[in-house]
């Protein structure tokens, strides 16, 4: 049995790679590890040289590179604000696609999936590109992060066949995170700012980040929205895809919290630079 190492994106999109992944190529045995960019570079040290590697939905850097450049690596991710790339032996795939899933797809066109594999692999590519036009696209990602322990895994090993009916255990979680949702959203004190000619909302959570910056940037006719992790202080940021707005996230999260992202898209920490731009913040 060939052995195959998938490092990925620690989300929906990252599990829809890997399931993909595993249903073109069955036979094999799959050594997954779900990360973030902030510990990206530590995963790829730590990978077996002589086992092929599929790096999937991840912001690669030319570091990350030259550490696995050898000709069993596949590095690939969907995003808009691509770094240019050197390698020599390893294959890059940088293409702007609705979803890394989809954008994988498109590599194993001939393979024939099922019906509900394809239907579970069109929900995460819509949820992924925030078109939900699927209403099942939000429920399937908020019980991805329900999930207790290492959630990838567990939802990698619930959705194996594919899409299908959530059971009654799944949706009683599926209760219990709606509910803590509204009683964010409920009890949150936002605030806002002005950057430039942006107005952007600022608010407090560790959970359901898409849908939270959607719902208060909308509320607010936002630009943009920043949630922070009050406990770990990790930040993200979301633009308001219901307004036409110029607002770059992966800029602001380069320039104020040391991170990384794309125009849609983007997270890092609280900085001092941040600390310092918090001073123009009001209490709504």
């Amino acid at each position: 049995m060939k052995k195959i190492q998938i490092i990925c994106d620690f989300d929906l999109d990252g599990a829809g790679c890997c399931l993909l992944t595993k249903w073109s190529a069955p036979d094999n045995e799959y050594l997954i590890v779900g990360t973030d960019e902030k510990q990206l570079e530590e995963h790829i040290k730590n990978a077996d040289p002589s086992i092929p590697l599929f790096v999937y939905d991840l912001a690669i850097e030319q570091k990350h590179i030259n550490l696995a450049d050898r000709s069993n690596v596949v590095f690939m991710h969907h995003h808009d604000a691509s770094l240019p790339l050197q390698s020599k032996q390893c294959k890059i795939v940088q293409i702007q696609s609705t979803s890394c899933t989809k954008l994988l797809q498109t590599f194993f066109k001939n393979k024939k999936l099922e019906e509900n594999q394809q239907k579970l692999l069109d929900i995460i590519d819509d949820y992924d590109s925030y078109t939900l036009k699927h209403k099942k696209s939000v429920l399937l990602n908020m019980l991805f992060w329900s999930f207790n322990g290492n959630k990838l895994d567990k939802f990698i090993q619930a959705f194996e066949g594919g899409d299908r009916v959530f059971t009654e255990f799944e949706k009683n979680m599926l209760r219990i995170y709606v509910k803590k949702m509204q009683e964010t959203i409920q009890t949150s004190e936002p605030h806002r700012f002005n950057l430039e000619k942006y107005n952007i909302i600022i608010f407090y959570a560790n959970f359901a980040i898409n849908e939270l910056c959607a719902d208060f940037a909308n509320k607010y006719d936002a630009d943009g929205a920043v949630c922070i992790d009050p406990v770990s202080l990790k930040v993200w940021v979301r633009i308001n895809r219901n307004k036409a707005t110029l607002f770059d996230s992966g800029a602001f999260a380069r320039n104020y919290l040391e991170g990384c992202g794309y125009k849609n898209i983007a997270s890092g920490q609280v900085t001092p630079e941040f600390v310092d731009l918090s001073q123009s913040f009001t209490k709504l």
